[in-house]
Formats: structure tokens, C-alpha cells, sequence
């Protein structure tokens, strides 16, 4: 129920303007700005409608299945209207990270840890190792931040990479699923993601910073998309009987 007036006026305007737009391109990508308010919507082959709004600036993103009606967007929309505002404020509170230039007693995450990071030049081949407070990397006389930033994430994806396998080897067994690939990368928005058709998943880089069980919640969310692609109640059913604790993971995780 919305109680606010003023939501009320937005809401009038929004519905008349996105129901003309619709008509003329029924199937195009429509940006809608209210006051503070942008509000993007994507009709397009898929079999839900998904609510998703992005940092840095809380762009607010709808995208919703080519045969759906105007009323049923209309009506979500509606709906998440507080949702959407409290995410924005979420959004817009965080403090943009702070960024790194990989010098002496800097803190680097591993494994959920804040290490101080060490330098110490050698002739030999660029190394990283770790020490029980210290990431200490070994360089060579003259390297620069993108140098020392290349070895660090080197060395991340590596030590990600036999973790991700050490996992799968063990989950694939108890879930009985098969993993055909394995992609490691970068990603602003999800620590992972899966193609059940293609037996692939891809897990963000940035889960070797974070704690070991958030990276097994993380192998075991995908794994269980190769059983059930949508997140639906057998999805969740599913979760529950391999990971009894994934909710908390999952909101430790993403807090």
C-alpha cells in the first residue's frame, strides 16, 4: 500500500508514459526519469519478469518477458517501489574502495584476512608469497603499480583456481552433478554464474579476498543451477538439503 501522496503522483506519471511507450515499441528498451528516479525497461525472451538496481548511482533496471502484459509491469513495479528506494539509499551510502598502489604495509584481503603487504626486490623470477600477517611480493628493481597490481592478481587467480577445483571435486560427488568448464573472471554484479545447457560456470576473481565458506556457498549455488536453472522453490528446496546454512553464508557474503 503506498501512503505517500507524492508516490502516488509518481506512479500516475510513470504508468501514462511507460503505457504509450510500450504501445509504440512494444519490444525496445524504454529509459523513464522521474524526479530523482530513472527507471530502464527491457522486454525481451525470458520467462520472468527481475527487478535489479546497480551501483555506482542505483540505476534501477526492469526487465520483462516479451508476451507479458502492461498491467503485470505496471503492477511490479508498483509493488517494489519502497524496495527500490531503501536499495538506492544502500547504494548511495557505500564508500567508493579506496585504491590500491600495492606499497610496503598496505592491507591486501585473502581467504576473508587482511594481510600487510611486504616488497622486497630480487634478480629472480617475480614471486608471491605468503606468510602467516604478511602477502610478500618478490619484484624486481624499478616495477611499477601495474606491475606489482599484475603479479598480486596472478597469484589471486591461481590460488582461486585450485580452490574452485578442490570444491567441485568434492561437491559434484555428494550432489551428483558433472562441471564440464570452469571459467574464472572479473564481475561487478555476481560472484558467479551459470550455463546448465552447457555444464559451464564462471565465479567472480574477488571471492579469493572473501571468507572460504562464502566462496563453497558460492560453488554449490551454481552447481545446483545445473540441477535446477531457476530460482524457484525446488531451487531453494535444493539448497537446504545440500547447504543447511547458505542463507547466512549467502548474507554474510553480500554484507
Amino acid at each position: 500500500m503506498i501512503k505517500n501522496p507524492a508516490n502516488l503522483l509518481f506512479l500516475s506519471e510513470f504508468l501514462m508514459r511507460c503505457h504509450a511507450l510500450l504501445i509504440s515499441e512494444p519490444f525496445a528498451m524504454i529509459d523513464l526519469s522521474f524526479e530523482n528516479l530513472d527507471i530502464k525497461i527491457i522486454q525481451k525472451k525470458i520467462k520472468r519478469l527481475y527487478l535489479s538496481v546497480y551501483p555506482p548511482h542505483g540505476e534501477i533496471r526492469v526487465s520483462a518477458p516479451q508476451t507479458i502484459s502492461r498491467e503485470t509491469i505496471h503492477a511490479f513495479v508498483l509493488s517494489k517501489i519502497d524496495w527500490i528506494k531503501k536499495q538506492q539509499e544502500k547504494i548511495l551510502k557505500r564508500q567508493p574502495p579506496i585504491s590500491k598502489q600495492f606499497i610496503d604495509k598496505e592491507t591486501h584481503d585473502y581467504l576473508g584476512q587482511g594481510y600487510s603487504l611486504k616488497l622486497i626486490e630480487t634478480h629472480h623470477t617475480p614471486q608471491v608469497v605468503l606468510s602467516d600477517t604478511e602477502i610478500i611480493l618478490h619484484i624486481r628493481a624499478g616495477s611499477n603499480v601495474q606491475d606489482r597490481a599484475k603479479l598480486l592478481e596472478h597469484w589471486y587467480r591461481c590460488q582461486l583456481q585450485v580452490k574452485i577445483l578442490t570444491l567441485i571435486t568434492h561437491w559434484e560427488i555428494k550432489m551428483a552433478v558433472k562441471v564440464k568448464k570452469v571459467r574464472i573472471q572479473k564481475m561487478k554484479t555476481k560472484w558467479g554464474s551459470c550455463t546448465p545447457a552447457r555444464g559451464s560456470i564462471r565465479i567472480n576473481l574477488e571471492l579469493i579476498k572473501k571468507a572460504p565458506e562464502s566462496l563453497e556457498y558460492v560453488i554449490v549455488h551454481e552447481l545446483t543451477h545445473l540441477i535446477e536453472a531457476s530460482h524457484n522453490h525446488r531451487f531453494k528446496t535444493l539448497m537446504d538439503t545440500f547447504m543447511p546454512d547458505w542463507r547466512l553464508r549467502q548474507k554474510n557474503l553480500n554484507h
